[in-house]
């Protein structure tokens, strides 16, 4: 399953309204590690998305929903069920383990 990028003006449709938990990346396309994460989370969607809806939106070029979920630092990955927070992830960690703690945080909140 592909990562699916929206803006503020779709979010609620695309978020808020959805069946399943979704993995929200708040990210810019100018930040070093929201580029160095892209990779991981297109991977990661392919495994876990018959379990999570993968959503990615650019925090600069839409602040509308960055604010009203409180995101200070970029990236920020929020986890959602039923469109409530269960789980939250700031920044990102850079190295050779950042797909397997991402895939151990995601399977210890769902």
């Amino acid at each position: 399953m592909a990562v699916l990028e929206v803006t503020d003006a779709q979010f609620n449709n695309e978020i808020l309204q959805h069946p399943i938990a979704e993995f929200i990346v708040f990210y810019s396309v100018v930040h070093p590690a929201s580029r160095i994460l892209q990779p991981v989370i297109e991977e990661l969607s392919t495994e876990f998305g018959d379990q999570l809806k993968f959503v990615k939106i650019d925090s600069f070029e839409n602040p509308e929903w960055g604010l009203k979920y409180k995101v200070r630092t970029i990236p920020t990955i929020v986890l959602l069920r039923n469109g409530t927070e269960v789980a939250r992830l700031i920044g990102f960690p850079i190295g050779d383990q950042n797909k397997l703690r991402l895939k151990t945080w995601i399977e210890s909140n769902l």
